[in-house]
């Protein structure tokens, strides 16, 4: 047996995590501190990892048994899968798979899934005998197979290819004890609806109520039309990680940029009504309002590039509206102020000229 550890010759340590350059093909490894390994992993027994684990390349074993967060961002293969935290991966072949948390991929095939999450396929799910999700089950593409699904609620993009069709998917009604059968695909509930309309309809069913924007982000993600959009969630889906992160000491958030940022997702549609992001917004926007009013000094807009500076600035043109005036127009100022230009200046000539045209 192979054993990685915060002693292992030939690592290095980067932000709490070890950097392995190259596993060594061998029966059983354990990682007995979280690890990014920069290579393929090849294992003919089980790989144990006691803290994260992160495969840059494919991952191939007996079994897997991860008590943190489970990326690869290869392909991984292996008869038993079994991770206390998420599981994130490019594709996912197995017999059996059982997570604590929320499973994405881009496809995956299995005998058997349970996720107490989320399950958010972007393509295709191949399931032979059940995949069950306390949550929810989110297919870009489709579902088939032999096996059944069971799972508060079903979304797939195309119709479900199941050997037993619909008779095989099952919703858990917990209020009645009972389990009753349903399905919910784009043809039936969404049927007059926009692709954008669905995953925001999709967004206030199903992940609203316990504000979990990472797995609503990681749906849309998922079905994002182009590069760009997909960026663009990914962006928003950071965003909301760090202002979650600072929302219980926010006295010691000093740089403005992050309510533009925010304002974005706010106000959105996607994030309409969302109580717990307005909550958010409301409670960032009126810590800089005190600022500016106590001491406007120690409050900073930090742009780190060109391109960031015109994003900043085309949101407050779309979103500004609902940021307090006061903190508005400073923010403005302190935007135009690093073009080395007068924010009446720049303001007159827009007005006079049109953003679109001349922004």
């Amino acid at each position: 047996m192979t054993t990685y550890n915060d002693k292992t010759i030939g690592i290095v340590a980067s932000d709490g995590r070890f950097i392995l350059p190259y596993c060594i093909d061998c029966d059983d490894v354990t990682f007995k501190a979280s690890y990014i390994v920069a290579s393929n992993i090849k294992c003919k027994g089980k790989i144990t990892a006691l803290f994260d684990l992160i495969v840059v390349g494919d991952l191939e074993a007996n079994e897997i048994d991860v008590k943190g967060r489970f990326l690869c961002m290869g392909k991984c293969k292996a008869d038993t899968i079994i991770v206390y935290d998420e599981i994130w991966s490019e594709e996912i072949t197995a017999i059996s798979i059982e997570t604590n948390s929320r499973i994405t991929a881009q496809a995956l095939k299995a005998k058997t899934i349970i996720a107490e999450g989320s399950i958010l396929i972007a393509q295709t799910l191949d399931i032979d005998s059940t995949a069950e999700s306390k949550k929810a089950i989110i297919c870009g593409e489709t579902i088939y197979g032999s096996g059944i699904v069971s799972t508060p609620t079903l979304f797939t993009g195309e119709p479900l290819d199941l050997d037993d069709g619909e008779d095989a998917v099952f919703t858990k009604d917990d209020s009645a004890n009972q389990i009753s059968r349903k399905l919910t695909t784009p043809a039936d509930s969404h049927i007059n609806s926009t692709p954008e309309e669905n995953s925001i309809q999709m967004g206030e069913k199903n992940f609203e109520l316990e504000n979990d924007y990472c797995g609503y982000l990681d749906f849309v993600i998922a079905k994002a039309h182009d590069d760009e959009e997909r960026e663009k969630f990914k962006r928003w889906k950071i965003i909301l990680s760090e202002i979650e992160s600072n929302y219980l000491s926010i006295e010691s958030c000093k740089n403005a940029v992050q309510l533009i940022w925010l304002s974005e997702v706010a106000g959105s549609d996607h994030f309409r009504n969302w109580l717990r992001i307005d909550e958010m917004f409301i409670m960032f926007d009126q810590h800089f309002a005190d600022l500016i009013h106590d001491n406007a000094n120690e409050i900073v807009c930090t742009i780190s590039s060109y391109s960031e500076l015109l994003r900043a600035l085309s949101i407050l043109q779309m979103y500004g509206d609902i940021i307090s005036k006061e903190v508005y127009c400073w923010i403005y100022e302190q935007l135009i102020s690093n073009l080395g230009l007068k924010s009446e200046f720049v303001h007159k000539r827009l007005s006079e000229k049109g953003w679109s045209s001349h922004a």
